[in-house]
């Protein structure tokens, strides 16, 4: 059972209930995020509408790979608001044993899941298609699913960096920094046969490592190019990990829990407040006659008489 006796799932659904009304009578960055990733999704469809096999193809489609997947994990950089912005609220109510952290924090991850899902979704759908990734129903849907553990992944990322530094100031410089490094061992600017011994541990915790593992053996497996090149000739040259396409994505789904169950800890012991304590009283001042000299108190004058 939650505070106050209530059991826990009433406060966790009056709490998601709570976070979904403020959304939807605060509907304007729901629609700034549907607008850009409408923008988004038809700016990397544009650019590289409908690949061909082609030599060229062979690159253009590694291009389009790192452009989607930048494009979602960056467009998480505004998850930073999701905990920072209540956190005064949250530490008061908590204070006031309205409600458990555990109940808060995963009512505001369930109540924001469905613009994530559906943002992703949405981006998918209309990149896929436009791009000319092969036309295959098997290969759309696990690159429907890469995209949906893409966007979950990146906010899981940056919502541990907004609890751990509490600041979003302090946060959005962190936060980029980070990706970057990821990036930079994620297979799209080095070869992953390249890396020196000393930073190779570093793409076993790079989570463009592993989308970019899955989303390469989704698209070049079976292709067979103009120039003769097989797909698997493009895979062999990248270095990729020894990993499936759902393996790589189960990779994703464990990093997913991970970095939601560190936000989860920083954000119980950053966001509640210690008891509040009155500070230690001081001595009353005694008052003072006109001359100058403290007065005595009603109590040491009967005193004093009674001693004389």
């Amino acid at each position: 059972r939650g505070e106050g006796g209530v059991p826990w799932a009433k406060q966790f659904a009056i709490l998601c209930r709570r976070s979904l009304l403020h959304s939807c009578r605060n509907p304007l960055s729901s629609y700034v995020v549907v607008g850009r990733t409408v923008v988004m999704s038809l700016l990397v469809g544009s650019l590289y509408f409908q690949l061909d096999l082609s030599a060229e193809g062979i690159m253009n489609r590694q291009g389009a790979i790192f452009f989607v997947l930048v494009n979602q994990i960056f467009s998480s950089l505004g998850s930073l608001h999701l905990l920072l912005d209540e956190q005064e609220i949250v530490a008061h109510e908590s204070r006031s044993a309205w409600y458990p952290i555990s109940a808060y924090y995963t009512a505001k991850q369930v109540a924001e899941l469905p613009v994530q899902l559906f943002t992703s979704a949405l981006f998918a759908i209309v990149a896929y298609w436009m791009v000319g990734f092969q036309p295959s129903g098997t290969r759309f849907i696990n690159f429907l699913m890469a995209m949906l553990l893409t966007g979950l992944v990146g906010e899981s990322y940056i919502l541990v960096c907004g609890a751990v530094t509490t600041s979003g100031k302090v946060a959005i410089v962190i936060a980029p920094v980070l990706m970057a490094l990821f990036m930079l061992f994620g297979g799209f600017f080095i070869n992953a046969g390249s890396v020196p011994p000393y930073y190779a541990w570093i793409k076993y915790i790079s989570l463009f490592n592993y989308l970019n593992g899955a989303l390469q053996k989704n698209e070049f497996q079976g292709l067979l190019f103009e120039n003769g090149v097989t797909g698997e000739e493009v895979l062999d040259s990248l270095h990729l990990l020894p990993l499936s396409v759902w393996a790589n994505l189960s990779v994703i789904c464990g990093m997913i829990f991970g970095f939601r169950a560190i936000s989860f800890v920083f954000v119980r012991r950053n966001f509640t407040p210690s008891p509040f304590q009155l500070p230690p009283s001081a001595p009353a001042a005694r008052p003072k006659s006109e001359g100058g000299e403290e007065m005595k108190t009603e109590e040491e004058g009967m005193e004093g008489r009674r001693v004389g």
